[in-house]
């Protein structure tokens, strides 16, 4: 009896011991459960006061990480506009603001490359309305069809020359009509082009079809083969001593690109495209105003072809607002001009965006700005975000397939384009603008180029 007490006794501690140890999981369970009713997702969470090693460890790492110099080049790693970065790198990116970022890159670039480059391109506007005139001086004695007495009214320089790229401009040759003649304007089926009926017009009267409309192809074919005349007399009289061309320049040849007129300048170093253009009148424009949904009259029609025809094409003539297009050019701005250079600088240099005409971008940027119609968000500080702006307008008008001219809505600057080159320019913009840091990379990839440039001479 003695022994079992004894035994009894004994194993009471290590009962006891259990118990305590019941009781003491049961308090930490149902203080767990107040905690996670509390909010606190993760119930171990309170054990751990003090931070470990490997924690401390780690945050070092992070912070190291996430230092100004690494996120720098972090960022411009992901800033290719040729490749896309990972997930884990944009998320990095959101430290900054890419569009301020943005903003310093393009304002860079526009300091270190654009400005140099506009003084390039001033110099062969001035360089080619020099040969320009001089042989237009010589197709007076061709004849009387095509005269640069408007030219001299008007005062005409060098920056009237519409460019193209930057050794590649349009120069407006004026159509002489008799002083006594009328010439009545017809809307035709096609948006932006017109007829031009002419009535007791002798100088272009073998120009004319049974109705009286001036054939626009005629006139291009009257163009080409004055100005093919002028240059000629103008070789033969440099070759006799009688005149000589403007400095800086060795050879001149006039030739068809289809059916534009083309003037080329020592071996295609620059390039005229002359388009036949006729004034129209003040009692006329007004007519015309009805044309346009801005209140701005067309000003001009030039001999342009159509590109998609529903009628006949011999006669088509294309609507021109030359006068109301430098105006609001005039008037843009120092951040929209500014912008705008950078964008012709950016689609002269990448292959693919050079597929979309400056008249284009110059469009487009004429949109955004009514959108956008505030000075402050046109500052210098914001261009950044002004070219997501212009490229996300881009992105949408593409994916439309529709254009619409700036004075003439109707009117589809995209109606020439395939539906492969549309897709082409719509994937390059989309990957400038996903993810969103990769528009930084514009500078990075001109630069790139430059380079290439360089290493290729």
């Amino acid at each position: 009896m003695c022994i079992e007490y004894q035994q009894s006794f004994c194993l009471l501690p290590f009962s006891f011991e259990m118990l305590s140890q019941n009781i003491r999981r049961e308090n930490s369970s149902v203080t767990i459960r107040k905690r996670s009713l509390d909010g606190n997702t993760d119930p171990r969470r309170h054990f751990r006061r003090f931070p470990s090693d490997s924690d401390l460890y780690r945050k070092v790492l992070h912070k190291k990480a996430m230092s100004h110099t690494n996120l720098h080049k972090r960022f411009a790693s992901c800033t290719q506009l040729n490749k896309s970065a990972s997930p884990g790198d944009h998320q990095n990116c959101k430290v900054f603001k890419y569009e301020e970022k943005l903003t310093s890159e393009l304002n860079t670039f526009y300091s270190n490359q654009v400005r140099t480059k506009r003084d390039r391109v001033k110099q062969n506007k001035a360089l080619a309305f020099s040969v320009v005139f001089k042989v237009l001086i010589n197709a007076q004695v061709i004849g009387d069809r095509f005269t640069i007495g408007d030219i001299l009214r008007r005062g005409a320089r060098c920056g009237d020359m519409v460019e193209k790229e930057s050794n590649r401009f349009e120069f407006g040759v004026p159509v002489y009509l008799d002083e006594n003649d009328n010439f009545f304007i017809h809307r035709a089926e096609e948006d932006g082009f017109v007829r031009l009926q002419l009535e007791g017009c002798e100088t272009w009267e073998d120009c004319l079809d049974p109705d009286g409309f001036l054939s626009a192809s005629l006139v291009r074919s009257k163009l080409h083969l004055t100005m093919k005349n002028a240059v000629k007399n103008l070789n033969n009289s440099i070759e006799q001593g009688i005149d000589e061309f403007p400095s800086g320049v060795a050879t001149v040849e006039i030739f068809c690109e289809g059916s534009t007129i083309v003037l080329q300048i020592n071996d295609g170093v620059l390039v005229v495209e002359l388009i036949p253009t006729i004034p129209i009148p003040k009692s006329t424009s007004e007519w015309c105003r009805r044309f346009s949904v801005k209140s701005e009259p067309p000003s001009h029609v030039v001999a342009k072809p159509c590109q998609l025809p529903m009628s006949d094409p011999e006669t088509l003539w294309e609507l021109a607002f030359l006068t109301a297009e430098k105006r609001k050019f005039i008037s843009l701005g120092t951040a929209k001009y500014r912008l705008f250079l950078c964008l012709a600088e950016i689609r002269e240099r990448d292959k693919t965006l050079s597929e979309l005409p400056l008249s284009h971008i110059q469009a487009i940027l004429f949109h955004v700005g009514d959108q956008i119609n505030d000075r402050v968000k046109w500052s210098t500080e914001k261009l950044g975000n002004r070219f997501l702006d212009i490229l996300r307008c881009l992105e949408k008008f593409l994916e439309n397939k529709h254009c619409p001219h700036y004075f003439i809505p109707s009117a589809n600057l995209f109606s020439y384009m395939n539906a492969v080159a549309i897709s082409t320019l719509k994937d390059r913009v989309r990957r400038m603008l996903k993810p969103s840091c990769v528009a930084c990379g514009v500078a990075t990839i001109c630069n790139n180029t430059e380079k290439r440039k360089i290493l290729q001479t």
